[in-house]
């Protein structure tokens, strides 16, 4: 994606150079997107022919949901669009007239301001802002493709795992609406390839990367530094040279240090991990806020965590309940039950799936570590939120990390190969 991603701002750039000749920027808007689609297209046929077909549904129905959502909308709102989404149009626009603002603190926070910068170049068009939020997902699923592909995942689980990538239904909704979703899933997804790469290749370059890549998704949304966990789990114990984990009292000791740490930061601080929190004082407004009935979604609003020993006890249920709702008992319509089943449904099998492989998990040094990460994101964003929305669009943001996680499960050739010591180092 490389080549579109450069094809694509080329044409920006040429873009700011001539929109004071045209009266309808949408117009050429459309005359980029369908230049881009070229690079695009040309991408999904390099790849592996059996997979091809999927991409390329990935990428048409990314771009019918774009065009739905700006042009359709009036027959019927596409899911999550709406609200946020229109607020971070807004944000975008008045940075694009005022850049003044990209120094104050502004709804969207950076994801309003990104855009905002690309707005004063070209010109405040809905149609381009959110066509950037499909490159976006397209990079989500080659990046997927990329780690399977280094992993040497068998061809009919990668398969299954491109299938899951291009066709789950939020993937599409969240590439053709005006959220932020997906860039923050871009760079997470990109983060956990240099992890990766990292366990292979033994360079302190790319775990620095790995790190970097995952402080700019925090800067979209700090919630997904709980994925910081995990790294730190396998840069402290995992040696890439032996393949295999070190376990001394020093590190072991410093590490559950950290943990309780970080609970006890989170717990008093925990209004920075929620960016729409900002204007929130204190960790009472937070749970306020988030257990709030919002859409008439909220969830677990009776359980308050204003101490640690709180946090222990009802953490795993909050994180549980994130992970699967809106269950049926809070379903208030259609909409509701859709989500369950197309995606609260997804997350529960993914759970129960990595329960039954825990044996699997625990002899794969890069799916423990991958675990811990999970783990940590999930901990961070089941206890801030009670709003069955908001949980079903953070949880988004980890998902292309569940679908490495299941490869390497499905797969323990390719994990023995590059995770499990031989056996005469045993």
């Amino acid at each position: 994606m490389i080549i579109t991603w450069v094809a694509f701002l080329f044409q920006l750039l040429l873009l700011s150079l001539v929109k004071s000749f045209f009266i309808e920027l949408d117009v050429v808007v459309v005359y980029i997107i369908g230049l881009t689609s070229v690079f695009v297209v040309i991408r999904i046929l390099r790849s592996s022919r059996s997979i091809q077909p999927y991409l390329l549904i990935g990428y048409i129905l990314r771009l019918f949901s774009l065009f739905w959502d700006v042009y359709f909308r009036h027959i019927y709102v596409l899911p999550h669009s709406g609200g946020d989404s229109e607020g971070f149009f807004n944000s975008a626009v008045l940075i694009a007239s005022n850049p003044s603002l990209l120094k104050e603190a502004i709804y969207g926070g950076s994801y309003s301001k990104m855009v905002g910068i690309m707005y004063s170049i070209t010109g405040p068009d809905r149609l381009l802002g959110q066509f950037l939020n499909v490159l976006f997902g397209m990079s989500i699923m080659f990046i997927v493709l990329k780690i399977l592909t280094i992993l040497e995942i068998d061809s009919k689980v990668q398969k299954t795992i491109v299938v899951l990538v291009s066709l789950f239904p939020h993937s599409i909704i969240f590439s053709g609406i005006f959220l932020r979703e997906n860039v923050i899933t871009m760079l997470v997804i990109a983060s956990a390839y240099f992890l990766i790469r990292w366990t292979l290749m033994n360079s302190p370059v790319e775990a620095a990367i790995a790190v970097l890549l995952l402080l700019m998704a925090s800067s979209f949304h700090a919630g997904v530094i709980g994925l910081l966990a995990g790294y730190t789990f396998l840069y402290m114990f995992y040696s890439p040279k032996s393949k295999a984990f070190t376990f001394r009292p020093r590190t072991v000791s410093a590490f559950l240090l950290m943990m309780l740490a970080s609970m006890v930061v989170y717990l008093q601080f925990g209004h920075v991990f929620l960016a729409k929190f900002q204007t929130v004082e204190d960790i009472a407004g937070i749970y306020g806020v988030a257990s709030s009935s919002r859409g008439g979604s909220a969830y677990l609003t009776s359980l308050k965590i204003n101490s640690i020993w709180q946090l222990f006890v009802y953490a795993p249920i909050k994180m549980i309940y994130f992970l699967v709702v809106p269950l049926p008992h809070h379903w208030r319509g259609f909409n509701d039950l859709m989500s369950f089943c197309l995606d609260g449904a997804v997350y529960l099998y993914f759970l129960i799936y990595f329960i039954k492989q825990r044996r699997v998990i625990a002899r794969t040094p890069l799916a423990i570590g991958l675990t811990i990460a999970l783990l940590g994101a999930i901990f961070v964003f089941g206890v801030a939120v009670s709003n069955a929305g908001t949980a079903l669009r953070h949880r988004h943001k980890i998902y292309p990390v569940f679908l490495v996680l299941i490869a390497l499960i499905k797969d323990q050739t390719a994990a023995a190969l590059f995770f499990m010591p031989k056996k005469e180092e045993v």
